[in-house]
């Protein structure tokens, strides 16, 4: 197949105009302050509901706990029986919050409680962010936030990929060891993000689709759309350590197994979007840690996402199958 010069012309340019944008935003801002000496970060999470608080998500909360003062928490719940069986003391500093406002059919709805949290004054902080409730972070969590708030993006979506921890019969999660073998895991599947942070500015969030959490198709549309809007995208795998934690004879894919309706977050995303758009390696930007200790953010030279987008700005019906995008601006 022959490729006419102008084409190819016109993929050189958008290439090199991309990478100009992307460098200019790796100048740290010196002239600003963007790292606050409270918060840093409002982290949300959600437990499935009517369900008995399980050793995971126990342990979650306690990790959880550790990252503050500069994170600040917030539980959503949709009964108090959600954490009646919780250990006293155990949710200190946690806001916790009632999600029948933020839920359809009974599941949490993901831009309804980004809104809630963005919106009270109380729960302000220069970054918002969603994580599974069985996600833990370690103490490179906010060191890494710090070095991207270094760079005062007003706009930026910062994913990363997990390392998969099976809890063995014998587990002590008061011991560090079982974190400290999680840091020489491998990555998991590079399709599945399983935390989202970002800024109030970034998404129009009454334009996104009311996906919910606790099932799968919306991570990697919700990262496709910041891609195609041209927001910052971080792949934040290479510093930040998200350890999802399981017990014996878990499925990753398990979801899909679940009771309800389990494809209506495929059926918001369109019949014909490409979910391969959204992966960590799509990312325009890429956070890690260097031998030295230091944690750094680069442009990703190498990104083999970049012709579907160039193709996405001439037809946009590649990336959904409606005018969503178009017609309602799911980015500011």
């Amino acid at each position: 197949m022959r490729v006419s010069a102008h084409k190819i012309l016109s993929l050189v340019s958008a290439f090199v105009i991309a990478s100009c944008v992307i460098t200019s935003l790796l100048q740290r801002r010196s002239h600003e302050r963007c790292v606050t000496d409270g918060p840093i970060i409002t982290l949300f999470t959600t437990f499935n509901s009517n369900a008995t608080p399980s050793a995971i998500h126990q342990e979650v909360i306690r990790r959880w706990g550790l990252l503050q003062p500069r994170v600040r928490l917030v539980l959503f719940i949709s009964s108090e029986a959600d954490v009646s069986g919780l250990p006293d003391n155990l949710l200190a500093g946690w806001t916790v919050r009632d999600t029948l406002r933020m839920s359809i059919g009974g599941m949490p709805v993901l831009r309804r409680m980004f809104k809630d949290v963005m919106q009270d004054e109380m729960l302000h902080a220069p970054l918002y962010g969603y994580a599974n409730a069985d996600i833990v972070f370690t103490e490179n969590f906010t060191e890494s936030l710090l070095v991207i708030l270094d760079y005062c993006l007003h706009k930026m979506l910062l994913v990363g990929r997990r390392k998969n921890y099976v809890i063995p019969p014998n587990w002590n999660p008061s011991e560090d060891k079982w974190v400290n073998e999680s840091f020489y895991m491998h990555d998991y599947d590079a399709y599945a993000e399983d935390y989202f942070i970002t800024t109030k500015d970034s998404f129009n969030w009454d334009a996104i689709p009311d996906f919910v959490v606790g099932r799968a198709g919306f991570d990697n549309w919700l990262v496709a759309t910041a891609i195609k809007a041209e927001v910052p995208v971080i792949d934040a795998s290479g510093a930040i350590t998200a350890i999802h934690l399981s017990k014996e004879g878990y499925e990753v894919k398990g979801h899909l197994k679940r009771k309800g309706d389990i494809f209506s977050n495929y059926r918001l995303a369109g019949q014909h979007f490409r979910y391969v758009l959204g992966a960590t390696i799509c990312a325009h930007l890429t956070l890690s840690q260097k031998g030295t200790g230091l944690v750094e953010l680069e442009y990703r030279t190498m990104n083999r996402c970049r012709l579907y987008f160039f193709q996405i700005k001439k037809n946009p019906y590649i990336f959904v199958k409606t005018r969503l995008l178009e017609s309602k601006g799911n980015v500011k």
